[in-house]
């Protein structure tokens, strides 16, 4: 009983120590692969936000040369957008947002680097399906051919949370503004634990922890949907804090 007391103890102070120095670890690889692009010049607390703004801009040029619809998170504005060719077509309002301590922390130089490019999207899930396929009958009169155009679409009633991890190893969660229902409230608790579920089995297939930073942007629920249907199956990011 004493010894599995005690590698269970051990357990939960190597996992303490992992969670803990995440953030610094994190850090220091970013530091290690942004040091060659790096202006240390830029660090000065009073450039924060030209430097915040340069970067924005600088993406967004570059997203112009993209092909296919894009997302960019303006969480200054409160905006969200979907951009195809540099040109906006599509908008909505940010509810609320919030981005990680550590982002907004980070020195200016080390912030220009890694957001000044279009952020490459390797991982995507959601409670919804991508393409809905729905089934129904060939009206066989112009009077239930009506009808039919005005049938309501059952796949609008999901609850839309949508989970993106970067390349880089910053997540973003794409939450429903609305949780009036305990199915939206069940849906959202699903989706966390399938999030926390991925973590550790990335935890265990690397045999090692890696901090993943997280930036949260909450939505109004249909706007949610069109966006996450519209991107491509490799899209890219731009994200303006």
């Amino acid at each position: 009983m004493k010894i599995t007391l005690i590698v269970f103890s051990l357990i939960i102070l190597f996992f303490s120590v992992v969670l803990v120095s995440g953030p610094d670890r994190y850090l220091s690889s970013l530091g290690d692969d942004q040091a060659a692009t790096n202006d240390v010049s830029i660090n000065h607390e009073h450039l924060d936000s030209v430097v915040h703004v340069l970067s924005y801009k600088e993406a967004l040029v570059q997203l112009s040369t993209e092909d296919s619809i894009q997302l960019v998170l303006d969480l200054v504005d409160s905006n969200a957008y979907l951009f195809i060719h540099g040109v906006s077509v599509f908008k909505t309002s940010v509810s609320t947002s919030e981005v990680d301590k550590l982002l907004k922390k980070l020195p200016n130089s080390m912030h220009r680097s890694i957001f000044k490019n279009p952020l490459i999207i390797k991982k995507v899930f959601a409670t919804v399906v991508k393409e809905p396929i729905i089934e129904r009958e060939a009206p066989k009169n112009p009077e239930e051919a009506l009808a039919v155009a005005y049938i309501p679409d059952t796949l609008k009633e999901e609850s839309v949370f949508v989970y993106m991890r970067l390349a880089n190893g910053i997540k973003i969660s794409l939450e429903q503004t609305e949780r009036s229902s305990l199915t939206d409230w069940f849906d959202y608790w699903r989706f966390q634990t399938v999030v926390q579920v991925n973590r550790w089995s990335e935890l265990l297939e690397n045999r090692s922890y890696k901090y993943q930073p997280e930036i949260r942007v909450q939505l109004p629920k249909n706007d949610l949907m069109a966006v996450y249907r519209a991107l491509p199956n490799n899209p890219k990011v731009v994200v303006y804090f």
